[in-house]
């Protein structure tokens, strides 16, 4: 990842985390919700806790059914990291 012109997450760190909320569209102009919530940055040189929720997603691409059917697998508890928040 890349902010300001500078790497501050290195290409293959893996985030490790969690799904805090989902909600399946109602009708056809509805917009489906999925919030996340990361815990961990693991890349080859360091482990560290991290805090990060994803807050809007404008365009996704899913290119098969195994990447949808993870897309529904949540793993581990939630933490309380990532409260929901009204902006």
């Amino acid at each position: 990842m890349v902010v300001g012109g500078k790497e501050v997450i290195a290409k293959g760190s893996a985030l490790t985390g969690h799904v805090v909320e989902s909600a399946k569209a109602q009708g056809k102009e509805g917009a489906s919700r999925l919030q996340l919530c990361f815990d961990q940055l693991r890349n080859k040189n360091l482990t560290m806790p991290l805090s990060a929720t994803v807050e809007q997603i404008t365009q996704v691409s899913v290119n098969s059914q195994s990447q949808i059917d993870d897309l529904g697998a949540s793993s581990g508890a939630p933490s309380s990291c990532c409260a929901r928040t009204n902006r």
